[in-house]
């Protein structure tokens, strides 16, 4: 079995990573025939000499290592006609004059309730535009949150909405339109995937897909409406707590609105002579702003009693 092992084999207890992962990542003093997993995912005999053990748990000490995580800060705006398209940064952050104080809370008064620092990342005259179109309705946040994952790992941010529908058919018989058992549905939203990586000088390597689909509003033909998808995949490089723009990802739809005289308007043929109808086009751009942040772990037992090893064998022993 594989628990009655020999006594030559030694317990060791991995710390941050399992079993599985170390024989994917197997260092060159160790053979997959030496590792001896046990029903704990985290422990192991290894199977050797003194010197092989020594030099083993001396490249372990590279490979169980914890993994970096990253906080990604996520706002998503959405702007009316295509107004984010002019973006710039203004890291200004001063005010002056005599009521300073009150006019820049009067100037960013809808931003202190997010979670996201806009005045931190973008500076205050970005910051006042941005308060001033979401008090005019010319923007309105969709998504203010933070995620979280390991490096080398995927983050996803989903908020949709799910319509149903039954199909219908023409009867045979009389022609007319009759429902059928067949439920469609019609899933539309926003969809975030978020793949990054840590690498040298806290760089965060990310690899971004945005899916935007929206569900129209005429079925008045008795079919599922029709729906659009944006969809932007991008691969982009950051250092930590530097601020990300992804934009582009514009919607057109026309807004019909029909408007009848009571009774009169429903008669056919003829009550189209007493009803009014309007169509408008409107333009509207989702931007999404990331800031991923590189949040490592603190220093391991192993690791102190590593330093501290080395420590002594510097300056502690006895020259003689």
């Amino acid at each position: 079995a594989m628990i009655d092992v020999p006594p030559t084999t030694t317990p060791i207890e991995l710390e941050h990573i399992q079993v599985e992962m170390l024989l994917k990542n197997l260092p060159a003093s160790a053979s997959p025939g030496s590792i001896v997993p046990t029903s704990d995912p985290t422990r192991f005999f290894f199977r050797g000499t003194p010197e092989e053990q020594a030099r083993f748990l001396i490249d372990l000490d590279v490979v169980d290592r914890p993994l970096p995580q990253i906080r990604y800060q996520l706002l998503v705006i959405q702007y009316e006609d295509g107004t984010a398209r002019d973006f710039s940064f203004d890291l200004s952050n001063s005010i002056t004059g005599p009521d300073s104080a009150q006019a820049f809370l009067g100037s960013v008064g809808n931003l202190l309730s997010l979670n996201f620092d806009v005045i931190a990342a973008f500076g205050y005259q970005f910051a006042a535009r941005l308060n001033a179109q979401i008090a005019n309705s010319a923007a309105t946040v969709l998504v203010d949150t933070t995620l979280n994952a390991l490096s080398g790992q995927s983050a996803r941010f989903q908020s949709t909405n799910t319509y149903r529908y039954r199909d219908s058919v023409a009867d045979p018989d009389t022609g007319d339109i009759v429902p059928t058992g067949v439920i469609r549905e019609i899933t539309s939203g926003l969809i975030l995937r978020i793949d990054g990586w840590v690498s040298g000088g806290d760089l965060v390597t990310m690899d971004v897909s945005a899916t935007l689909s929206k569900r129209g509003t005429d079925n008045s033909d008795g079919n599922p409406p029709r729906t659009s998808e944006k969809v932007v995949d991008t691969h982009i490089r950051t250092a930590s707590g530097e601020p990300v723009v992804l934009s582009g990802l514009v919607q057109q739809e026309v807004q019909r609105t029909i408007t009848e005289t009571p009774l009169l308007g429903r008669i056919p043929l003829i009550g189209l002579l007493f009803q009014e109808r309007d169509e408008t086009l409107e333009n509207t751009e989702l931007a999404i702003y990331i800031i991923p942040h590189v949040e490592r772990p603190a220093t391991t037992p192993r690791e102190i009693s590593a330093r501290l090893m080395d420590l002594y064998d510097r300056f502690g022993r006895d020259p003689k």
